[in-house]
């Protein structure tokens, strides 16, 4: 029992993070930038950046302190993510360069690749447990 509370924490922390990146790109978003406004354009890219790192830092240590089957299940699931965003990603491209479709937005490459991890990693464990 103190496993899984330690684990709906840790899980909680990386969602807030995640819901810190969204918010931060949003607010990014508003931040007047321009070739005049060098300073307005960095701080626009520092705010995501710096809360994309940090739910980078707690996904991995989260993943660190799993235990050794749960830790193959995660790196499993994180290797199948890796295939299905690359996947996805260069379709994408590939719509967008020969059909017209509209450019995959990269500030959204994370947070496709946090719900598709998500998605693997229940159905890994559910496999796997």
């Amino acid at each position: 029992m103190r496993h899984e509370a330690k684990m709906r924490r840790r899980l909680s922390l990386e969602f807030a993070l995640a819901v810190l990146f969204a918010g931060s790109v949003l607010i990014s978003d508003r931040i007047g930038t321009g070739p005049e406004n060098i300073a307005a354009g960095l701080l626009a890219v520092a705010l995501p950046v710096l809360a994309l790192s940090a739910w980078f830092f707690v996904c991995a240590r989260n993943i660190a302190a799993l235990r050794d089957f749960e830790k193959a299940v995660a790196v499993r699931a994180i290797a199948i993510t890796s295939g299905v965003v690359l996947w996805v990603t260069t379709a994408w491209g590939l719509c967008s360069l020969h059909l017209g479709a509209p450019e995959l937005p990269l500030a959204l490459v994370a947070p496709l690749a946090a719900g598709i991890y998500s998605l693997v990693h229940a159905a890994t464990a559910r496999y796997f447990l």
